[in-house]
């Protein structure tokens, strides 16, 4: 039996990937392609479906062993395609698969960040239930994801992680509060001895 040229099953499987063609992309793996196969610009199929808003393919590639973290030559995850583009659904699959939602890219972007700008509110409450950062500021300006979208008059979405930064502050305050009550005042101390950490609904 001849042996398949992986190195044009590989192809097969990019080039199914990016026109979102579900039929090929399973003929493709089926055949032996690498599931984390790179084209010319270092993009893996998984990063087409996400960047595609394309969840079946995303799914069928996550089931055959896909990298969910991958990056290409600009530090881009497929989570940060799917932030980017404001697919709720593909970013819930991502996220299950063990994404990483406090991923940064070249410039110290992360997924929160590429929700946020973008003005994918949605998009946003996932990231940070599912624990990204709101509180992370890139590298080169400075700026959070709350200050990113005031910028773009996202006045709500700023205004959420702003919320939930606040929030995961008083948390904290109350665990130390917990942890070291000869510095905690009488208010700070919660009834029950433990503090309920806030996630806004999914």
């Amino acid at each position: 039996m001849t042996k398949p040229d992986i190195s044009r099953v590989n192809e097969q499987l990019l080039t199914a990937a990016e026109l979102g063609d579900a039929e090929a992309l399973s003929k493709a793996l089926s055949s032996g392609a690498d599931i984390n196969a790179r084209d010319l610009d270092e993009w893996t199929p998984l990063m087409f479906a996400a960047d595609n808003g394309d969840e079946k393919c995303l799914r069928t590639l996550l089931a055959a062993g896909a990298d969910q973290n991958a990056r290409d030559p600009d530090g881009w995850t497929p989570l940060m395609l799917a932030a980017d583009i404001g697919d709720e659904e593909c970013l819930r699959t991502l996220i299950a698969a063990g994404a990483d939602e406090n991923a940064s890219d070249i410039d110290g972007w992360t997924p929160l960040m590429f929700a946020a700008i973008s003005g994918h509110t949605q998009c946003v409450h996932l990231l940070l239930a599912a624990g990204a950062d709101p509180d992370y500021c890139e590298p080169h300006f400075g700026g959070g994801a709350a200050h990113m979208a005031n910028q773009k008059k996202h006045f709500e979405i700023a205004a959420l992680i702003e919320s939930y930064a606040n929030a995961l502050s008083e948390a904290s305050a109350i665990d130390e509060s917990v942890n070291n009550p000869a510095n905690a005042t009488t208010d700070q101390i919660p009834s029950g001895g433990r503090s309920d950490r806030w996630r806004p609904a999914i």
